[in-house]
């Protein structure tokens, strides 16, 4: 009847699809620790994604959706996953992971799950110590490389500013985790009283830095304000709107390389926004990962509706990446609007051309 948040991976050539809470007709409550399916990829016998995507679901001798997350140590009675990863285990076989939080009063923990491809569900691989820490994977993951080392980069902090190692061993090993910070190394955010890392020429050291937590967009918006920052400082997470120039903050994004563009690029939900509150969707692009992330263009909006957490489907790209596709959770939650018939609380998939004028791109790379 509703499915919450998307998470999608292509692992032993297939698309896997994974969800949170899923509601039922039947019952006032339905499942709240993971949905699942999986399709065959365009061109090898899946549907043109702008035909739909016909999905095989993981379900139970009910008939209904199975529950993928089996109860965790913690006790807690919900469970979601986010930031798909896969990456060999030790024997060499290619596993799928992903990064699980619960939810309840007291338990919310935090960890790692490995998918068991023989029972068709995920099972816990490690819980991490600390249930306040930033170290854990969240939101989108992306692959890509630097230096000749595979990561995974993670929008866990609203932006991509979060990432560990592909590998088995350092994704469940939460003192791996590295973020995208100017702080200086070991301290956190503390308003006026931040310190920031610059080095003997006074040059700010943006960097990726392990036991220093990410800045966040709203972060460095303060600490510009108060003066820590330059004004010839290097910003990563000020997006401008390419129309008026007016602040865009950012509450859920997806990150992913674009063979068109040559370039990283992001599908943003705005928080604030003047049509709705949680249901505009913007574009940027950026050279790298962490940006910097600069300008945006507005792609979507929803009247008085809500549209949160989008995911890129990068296996969907038509044409090198001149066609984009994205989706979002619609739902009037967090509004005053009448629920649409039938598509409320449920996944909207759109379909974005590059090459479109009113986007306001130049040159490919430009």
């Amino acid at each position: 009847m509703g499915q919450d948040s998307v998470q999608t991976i292509e692992y032993r050539n297939k698309l896997y699809w994974f969800w949170g809470d899923t509601d039922r007709p039947a019952y006032p409550l339905g499942n709240f620790r993971v949905t699942g399916a999986t399709s065959k990829l365009p061109g090898h016998g899946g549907l043109d994604p702008d035909v739909g995507v016909d999905l095989d679901y993981f379900t139970g001798s009910d008939g209904f959706v199975k529950s993928l997350v089996p109860p965790l140590p913690d006790g807690a009675g919900i469970a979601w996953v986010f930031g798909l990863m896969t990456a060999k285990d030790a024997a060499g076989k290619e596993r799928l992971l992903a990064g699980y939080s619960t939810h309840n009063p007291e338990l919310t923990a935090f960890g790692i799950l490995v998918f068991n491809d023989a029972e068709e569900q995920f099972e816990p691989l490690v819980q991490f110590p600390d249930k306040n820490d930033w170290r854990h994977p969240g939101g989108q993951a992306a692959y890509y490389e630097e230096n000749g080392q595979g990561y995974w980069v993670f929008t866990e902090h609203r932006m991509p500013n979060l990432r560990v190692p592909a590998t088995f061993a350092a994704i469940q090993d939460y003192t791996q985790y590295e973020a995208f910070t100017p702080l200086a190394p070991g301290t956190v955010y503390d308003g006026a009283n931040t310190t920031l890392e610059r080095d003997a020429d006074g040059k700010l050291v943006w960097g990726w830095k392990k036991n220093t937590p990410p800045l966040k967009q709203d972060q460095e918006k303060e600490l510009i304000d108060l003066g820590l920052l330059q004004a010839g400082d290097p910003r990563y997470f000020q997006l401008k709107d390419a129309d008026t120039g007016a602040d865009v903050s950012i509450a859920a994004s997806a990150v992913e390389w674009n063979d068109y563009r040559q370039r990283y690029v992001m599908i943003g939900q705005q928080v604030g926004g003047s049509a709705s509150g949680l249901g505009e969707i913007w574009y940027s692009e950026a050279a790298a990962p962490q940006g910097p992330w600069t300008t945006a263009k507005k792609i979507v909006t929803h009247d008085n509706y809500t549209f949160y957490n989008p995911a890129q489907h990068e296996f969907f790209n038509k044409d090198g990446g001149r066609y984009v596709y994205f989706e979002a959770t619609y739902t009037n939650t967090f509004t005053n609007s009448i629920a649409t018939p039938r598509y409320n609380y449920n996944q909207m998939m759109y379909k974005l051309d590059l090459a479109d004028p009113a986007l306001g791109l130049t040159e490919a790379g430009g």
